[in-house]
């Protein structure tokens, strides 16, 4: 069989990517609701409700935990590893983002708009996510595994 194939013969990388697609398409449609426009680029984007790399991570720690049990050192790996990535989410890349609109103020206050040319674009400035971001994306992480049965 076609090893790219066989990948998604695997229980937990598909529960994995499941979880981020189905956080994916949840911001797409918050974003259609919220602002009435089709944002394609929230199907790919990072940042915003709810946090996908939350949601991947804790579908692949869920799904590591029904098929080894708890007590397996691959879902204690798992685990940490979510922790790390929740973590992370709601601190450093949240202050990065903070950081970036500060820096954006500054650039705009202190050159003006008609002189700021020399940034192409202002810094991005939603790239982490607020507790409850990461709070929702952790709830679809644990439900997907639950939808998708074990093969």
């Amino acid at each position: 069989m076609n090893p790219i194939l066989q990948m998604f013969r695997n229980y937990h990388l598909v529960c994995s990517l499941a979880g981020f697609l189905s956080a994916q398409v949840f911001k797409f449609i918050l974003t259609l609701i919220a602002a009435g426009t089709l944002d394609f680029k929230k199907l790919v984007e990072n940042g915003g409700m709810p946090s996908s790399h939350t949601s991947t991570v804790l579908a692949l720690t869920v799904s590591l935990g029904r098929v080894l049990g708890t007590d397996s050192p691959v879902f204690a790996i798992a685990f940490i590893l979510s922790m790390v990535v929740m973590i992370d989410a709601m601190g450093v890349r949240r202050a990065t983002g903070e950081n970036s609109k500060l820096l954006n103020k500054i650039i705009h206050d202190l050159f003006e708009e008609k002189n700021a040319a020399f940034l192409a674009e202002d810094l991005r400035e939603y790239v982490g996510h607020k507790p409850l971001e990461v709070l929702v994306g952790a709830v679809i992480g644990i439900i997907i595994p639950f939808i998708i049965a074990p093969f």
